[in-house]
């Protein structure tokens, strides 16, 4: 997959630099797109006090894709959808769409194995499917706001797959 981020470097008075890092870019949800002919790419699914574009290289992030998980994380991956899900993969939806800002904060900290250490602030959900198969997968994206950071951040509402 093509890394499609770019950084940023903001030249501050006195000759300081940061680095402001740009968000793998989202698409609209377009639930006609979601199944196994659709195209769906990245599309926003849910997020959580998210960065709306850029983030400030002190912030923390970390993401994975749901069906790299099952391949790379089988045994961790299976044992968190059990321990939060009380089911398998097929449930993820239900669960992103149903589940609590902090059902889902606690489900991705232990999914991605995420630094206990690090106070993780939101989350972004978006949905794509696989051009082989026809699966939808979820990439999972976890944050953490550094509390000098002047990122910029939002919420989305769940969408809806199933009506």
């Amino acid at each position: 997959m093509l890394d499609h981020s770019i950084t940023i470097i903001i030249l501050f008075p006195g000759g300081k630099k940061m680095s402001r890092l740009r968000v793998y870019p989202e698409t609209p949800f377009d639930r006609d797109q979601v199944n196994s002919h659709g195209q769906a790419s990245y599309m926003i699914f849910r997020k959580h006090d998210f960065p709306t574009n850029f983030y400030d290289e002190r912030d923390e992030l970390i993401k994975a894709d749901s069906d790299r998980l099952l391949q790379l994380e089988n045994a961790n991956f299976r044992a968190q959808l059990e321990k939060h899900i009380g089911s398998g993969e097929m449930a993820l939806p239900g669960f992103f769409e149903q589940a609590s800002d902090e059902q889902i904060m606690a489900f991705l900290k232990d999914a991605l194995q995420a630094d206990a250490k690090i106070k993780w602030t939101g989350f972004r959900i978006t949905v794509s499917v696989h051009r082989a198969h026809g699966y939808i997968f979820f990439h999972m994206t976890l944050f953490a706001k550094h509390p000098d950071s002047s990122t910029e951040l939002c919420s989305g509402i769940p969408c809806r797959l199933y009506l």
